[in-house]
């Protein structure tokens, strides 16, 4: 066992918070946009009216309520559907319009401040929508003699102007739900002229973490087969339940949960039969130990905060962490074991 605690002691630091990817509705996350030109207004047509789908990325954090903190930082990917098309209109309003605007394919992510959550669930932000793709098409003949000038503008990378971000986001039942009214103003400028685009609407969306799922493969011990790991707590924070049981184990033998923020995978750990699936610092649950049923079942409930890795650690709402079961056994002369990983994904 020495072996085995040397590298778990050596082993590397934890990973950093990640954040939650709230998938967007596009039925209800409905938009209009404006615009103006040095050419004249801009209007929609046929509609000004579009739908944003696709994900927003948010980092989020338990307080006094269910979500006290929150962010909206980069890698979503909202997406504009239908393409924004309208019409530059003539200054001489009983006259065609002298041009067409549309924007192809353009994607969107937000980030923002930091800001708090009230304990409703409303909030103030200043966010930054940015353009991830995008390429605006102006076709235009401000004098109307049929010889049409072609602009093509890559919207790749363009932020719009800081606004006001304000929303509400809850929890229950661990679902994440988000409600946010965003804004932004995009500028466009061409050798021949200049546009402002003015986008505002609501994104609505929710989260919610994937299933607990086994990963890694485990050996067999001394009963002939693997042991499995399955979870029986529950993956909203506020419960602090994370309660592990190990079935398939050999009766009566000595027994601890591991703990850590990374998977990994080494073979045959050192003075073990068994397969190591976590990485980085890496905890141990003594304080739990205990020995296997004559069934071969092993249970604990290990709790959300005060996890055992260096330092001390509290599971942060989207975060997921990984844990495995330690065991002794005989085969046929002492040794040890490893039941597979599980990953927990964990919501406030």
């Amino acid at each position: 066992m020495r072996a085995l605690s040397l590298f778990l002691l050596f082993a590397g630091g934890a990973a950093a918070q990640a954040p939650i990817s709230v998938n967007l509705d596009s039925a209800s996350s409905q938009w209009v946009w404006s615009g103006n030109s040095t050419l004249g207004p801009i209007v929609g047509s046929p509609t000004a009216q579009f739908n944003v789908g696709g994900t927003v990325n948010l980092i989020i954090d338990s307080g006094v309520n269910p979500v006290s903190i929150g962010q909206f930082v980069a890698g979503g990917v909202a997406t504009v559907s239908p393409n924004p098309t309208g019409v530059i209109l003539n200054p001489m309003p009983f006259m065609p319009p002298i041009g067409t605007f549309e924007i192809q394919d353009l994607t969107v992510e937000f980030t923002s401040t930091l800001f708090t959550v009230a304990g409703n669930g409303d909030f103030t932000a200043i966010g930054t929508p940015k353009a991830l793709t995008g390429t605006a098409v102006l076709n235009v003949d401000p004098s109307g003699n049929g010889n049409p000038y072609l602009v093509e503008i890559d919207m790749a990378g363009q932020e719009a102007a800081p606004q006001p971000f304000t929303g509400r986001i809850t929890a229950s039942a661990g679902t994440v739900q988000l409600n946010c009214s965003p804004s932004g103003i995009f500028n466009f400028t061409t050798p021949q002229n200049s546009a402002t685009m003015n986008l505002a609407g609501d994104l609505e969306g929710s989260w919610t973490p994937d299933a607990p799922a086994p990963y890694c493969d485990a050996n067999p011990n001394s009963t002939g087969s693997a042991s499995e790991i399955s979870f029986l707590g529950s993956q909203s924070i506020g419960d602090n339940d994370v309660t592990l049981q190990t079935a398939g184990l050999p009766p009566n033998k000595f027994a601890y949960y591991l703990v850590s923020a990374q998977s990994g995978f080494i073979a045959n750990a050192p003075g073990s039969q068994g397969n190591i699936c976590l990485s980085g610092t890496i905890g141990r649950y003594t304080s739990q130990i205990g020995q296997s049923t004559s069934a071969g079942l092993f249970t604990r409930s290990l709790g959300t905060t005060n996890i055992p890795v260096i330092p001390p650690a509290s599971i942060n709402p989207g975060e997921t962490w990984y844990y495995q079961l330690w065991h002794r056994d005989f085969n046929p002369t002492p040794t040890s074991n490893f039941s597979r990983g599980i990953a927990i994904t964990f919501a406030p």
